[in-house]
């Protein structure tokens, strides 16, 4: 298992700074969510998460 690099860390910040929005609108919702986010960049493997459609997901969530 290789170290992530530094576009993996910056995506990883990123969608945690989306799900920080969520989180105040739906925290019920936000949690799952952030749980997949930690386990992908914590086995170093953000590129098995979509993150495009994580992105729509938390936008819509946001949204609501």
């Amino acid at each position: 298992m290789s170290d992530p690099t530094a576009d993996d860390v910056r995506t990883y910040l990123e969608l945690t700074r989306l799900l920080d929005e969520v989180e105040r609108t739906r925290p019920e919702l936000s949690a799952p969510l952030r749980l997949t986010l930690v386990r992908a960049h914590r086995e170093h493997q953000v590129a098995w998460l979509d993150e495009v459609r994580f992105r729509l997901v938390v936008a819509e969530l946001a949204a609501s």
